[in-house]
């Protein structure tokens, strides 16, 4: 969890609560769902409470908190924040009464966190949507004292923009065993449209501890006797010993006594400050308790008693950093623990891993680490957190040979064998890496990380994807929490999906990610697993969901865009692969929407991102496939000819390479040369529609002219390519050449049929109609395809032919063309025939 260090003083009216006068509240912030805060207030009615001390302690899921210790004066008023992270709508929220005087619990209340994610709709009855942030109320009925029968939660739901990192910070010297994922370090290579794969997961659970407790210095009156015994018998003939109190206390730790350790630790103080008894307290309630405010409070006083102690502030700075996340003040504490004492190992460690871990401070970490190093050469702690600034600095080799002397000196340190199955597997030793997690699970078999990391070492690298989803869900059952599961959930979902085709079981483990954390990547995850399942709609609202929580992340809009594009909004297509080209510069991507716009018509924007892919990425033979075409009408044969064979020069074996090559040939009058390129690609694939419909061109136009060899091959188009409009606008041109134009509009009827939405049918039926004499039913086929797509250029080009040359209208013939060069400024034969009219 995360505690901020901030004062709150509200009373009921400013929340919108409706109670009882004289009510205080207590503000506990719970989680982040949705990018959001859910903020629970709890207000206690005033009344007394018989014991006059008390600490009110919040436990939600495996984390806790509590308050500090809180005086009863007829009035409460508790000021403090608690946020928890990583909470599911499934989780409770604990509130528990503690009296301090008889550690005993007065009252607890449970409350189920209602979490109601941004833009879903409210239940009726819950409360009103209020712009961004809504709010409930819930009341509950609990005994917290005698007198006191109501306390009312009220819930409000806020931005928030802060990011918090979590990395953790150890004993006295920070992070022993706590790691940070690695950066940039995916276990393969991802393409960019499917789902993002987690990288490898670290060790980032530890618990942190701020130091061991310190046994009280006996002074000459005092025995210096460890009898639990004797130390009770003493305080009962002489209760004001101070120092008893605070030695009984250490010896009922050593019992696991907690509450009457505090209890006698309370006592002491009473008695008499003490800088030490407030030092071990601070321990009590930091690392039983969860009570770190409390712990903060304990440790500054044990400063103002007693400021040269470098234990204190090296304590503080490690509760700073690793509980209350206040990196500045943790920082503070450290400089002063190396001024009191400039060879303290512990306070360089500490302000090392705090630069390395938080501050992202390389330099800085580097030489705290190296001078801690030098003091405690054989400390694992320390050569583990040197082991990862060299991971991050000098590579993984040197990293290895650290790592393995720190797990020399304590073999027990799992992080360190994390960090060392990581930094083989990124220098490609996967045979070591499987080593290092198989031993990591030979001494616990439930390690959920090690399993995690096997599991995507068996996915990505292996290929077993058995064994892989077996780890898996081994690391997902035996993952100490909920939010531990992530990574195992998210690889799991992966795995389903893309390599076991059991797209329900991905979109169950997806439905689990998202509740428990909700980000850009996890929805264009599942928003993929939509797409493949051919629920586009479902698909789109979880991608705007991505785009609208994370608009910086370019694959969402990319995915985005492929939805619209299917659906026909080539606009809003066209808009999104240009988001995410800003986003994300992608040869493919360029390809991706230029094969919009020249669906749209717009055939010199097309070319121009053609080009782009191509200087982007050279080796994308698609590239240039489909920029030939476009040099080729725009009268630069010869540039499309080299397109085609560097397109070839690729890949040689690709049939659409000789096809586009072959068209090519075809433009430029190389019959021969067209017609060996077509042959080669129906050896390639004999089912190559476009390969036989590129022969028969050859086959019709070319002398020796061949008709029936070219209806031959354009019924192989049609059987081939059944449900394509194109085979049967081939076929329908033989038919026409052959003297049988009923034959050719039937061709062009079925071909319309096909996709009524394709305005090339039309457009192809209307050129037919005129050249059969019909220029009537031949303009209402021109406006047909014009009306479904007004930027396609040939349908405009013929129109106004029709309307210059044979309807007798030259103003509309010129209107025409003027639409078309509008369209596309490279036109030639809208130029052309406009020169004319």
């Amino acid at each position: 969890f995360f505690f901020v260090n901030r004062l709150y003083r509200s009373s009921c009216t400013d929340c919108g609560l409706q109670t009882m006068t004289s009510t205080s509240v207590l503000k506990v912030s719970v989680g982040q769902l949705e990018g959001y805060d859910y903020l629970i207030e709890k207000a206690l009615a005033e009344d007394n409470i018989a014991s006059p001390t008390y600490i009110i302690q919040l436990q939600l899921g495996e984390y806790s908190h509590a308050t500090t210790q809180v005086s009863s004066d007829r009035e409460y008023r508790f000021d403090q924040e608690f946020s928890f992270f990583h909470v599911s709508s499934k989780d409770t929220l604990l509130v528990m009464l503690f009296s301090v005087e008889s550690n005993t619990m007065c009252a607890s209340s449970k409350i189920q966190v209602c979490g109601l994610p941004f833009g879903q709709d409210i239940p009726m009855g819950v409360g009103l949507w209020n712009g961004d942030d809504y709010m409930c109320n819930v009341q509950l009925l609990v005994a917290f004292g005698a007198a006191v029968d109501k306390v009312s939660f009220h819930g409000s739901l806020s931005r928030t923009s802060s990011t918090i990192s979590g990395n953790s910070i150890k004993s006295s010297s920070i992070a022993n065993e706590s790691m940070e994922l690695a950066q940039n370090t995916s276990m393969a290579s991802i393409p960019m449209n499917p789902m993002s794969l987690p990288p490898p997961a670290v060790d980032e659970s530890v618990r942190s501890v701020i130091g061991m407790m310190q046994p009280p210095v006996p002074r000459d009156q005092q025995s210096e006797t460890s009898s639990l015994e004797e130390i009770s018998r003493m305080l009962d003939q002489d209760p004001t010993l101070a120092w008893a109190y605070h030695t009984r206390a250490i010896l009922k730790v050593q019992e696991g006594d907690m509450q009457a350790a505090l209890h006698d630790l309370t006592t002491c103080l009473n008695l008499e400050p003490c800088p030490l008894a407030y030092y071990n307290r601070a321990i009590l309630y930091s690392e039983v308790l969860g009570a770190h405010t409390c712990a903060l409070r304990d440790l500054d006083d044990a400063i103002k008693l007693d400021g040269h102690q470098t234990l204190f502030f090296n304590s503080r700075g490690v509760l700073k950093a690793n509980r209350m996340y206040n990196v500045e003040g943790a920082l503070q504490d450290f400089d002063i623990a190396l001024q009191l004492d400039p060879e303290n190992a512990a306070a360089y460690h500490n302000r090392g891993s705090l630069r390395l871990h938080q501050l992202k401070d390389a330099l800085g970490a580097k030489a705290d680490i190296e001078r801690a190093m030098a003091m405690r050469p054989d400390d694992a702690a320390i050569l583990h957190d040197w082991g990862i600034v060299l991971q991050e600095s000098k590579g993984t080799e040197a990293a290895l040979e650290v790592f393995s002397k720190a797990l020399a000196l304590d073999p027990a340190m799992r992080s360190s064998s994390h960090r060392l199955g990581l930094a083989k597997l990124q220098n490609k030793d996967f045979s070591g890496a499987l080593q290092a997690y198989n031993e990591l699970l030979q001494v616990n078999p439930n390690d959920h990380l090690a399993l995690t990391n096997r599991g995507l070492l068996l996915m990505n690298l292996m290929k077993d994807y058995t064994a892989a989803e077996k780890d898996l869900t081994s690391a997902i059952d035996n993952a100490p929490s909920t939010k531990t599961s992530l990574e195992a959930l998210q690889a799991r979902a992966y795995l389903s999906a893309v390599h076991l085709h059991d797209l329900s079981a991905a979109l169950e483990d997806l439905e689990e990610v998202i509740e428990l954390n909700p980000t850009a990547i996890t929805y264009n995850n599942r928003a993929q697993v939509y797409m493949q399942m051919d629920r586009d709609e479902d698909a789109l609202r979880d991608l705007d969901a991505a785009v609208r929580m994370d608009p910086k992340q370019a694959v969402p809009f990319y995915n985005r865009a492929q939805i619209k594009e299917g659906m026909g909004n080539l606009s809003g297509a066209k808009e999104d692969y240009s988001r995410a080209l800003k986003l994300s510069p992608n040869s493919s991507w360029y390809v991706q929407r230029g094969v919009v716009r020249l669906t749209g018509g717009d055939e010199s924007g097309a070319l121009r991102d053609f080009e782009m892919a191509q200087q982007l990425d050279p080796a994308n033979q698609d590239a240039f496939l489909r920029a030939a075409p476009l040099k080729l009408k725009y009268r630069n044969g010869q540039l499309a000819l080299q397109d085609c064979n560097k397109a070839l020069a690729l890949n040689k074996d690709e049939p659409a390479g000789y096809v586009t090559r072959g068209a090519v040939y075809l433009a430029l009058g190389d019959a021969q040369a067209a017609l060996a390129d077509y042959n080669q690609a129906i050896f390639l694939n004999p089912m190559c529609v476009d390969a036989y419909l590129g022969r028969s061109i050859v086959k019709r136009e070319f002398p020796p002219r061949d008709l029936d060899g070219a209806l031959q091959d354009v019924d192989l188009a049609v059987r081939h390519g059944q449900g394509l409009a194109g085979p049967l606008m081939g076929r329908a041109v033989v038919h026409f050449h052959k003297g049988s134009p009923e034959r050719a509009l039937q061709d062009l009827d079925a071909a319309v049929a096909v996709d009524p939405t394709d305005p090339k049918p039309w457009a192809n039926r209307g050129h037919f109609k005129d050249r059969a004499g019909d220029q009537w039913g031949a303009l209402a086929e021109f406006d047909a395809a014009i009306q479904l797509n007004p930027r396609y250029i040939k349908a405009l080009v013929l129109r106004g032919l029709l309307k210059m040359t044979r309807l007798g209208d030259p103003h509309g013939g010129l209107a025409d063309f003027n639409e078309a060069i509008r369209v596309d400024s490279l036109c030639i034969s809208a130029y052309l025939n406009r020169a004319v009219a």
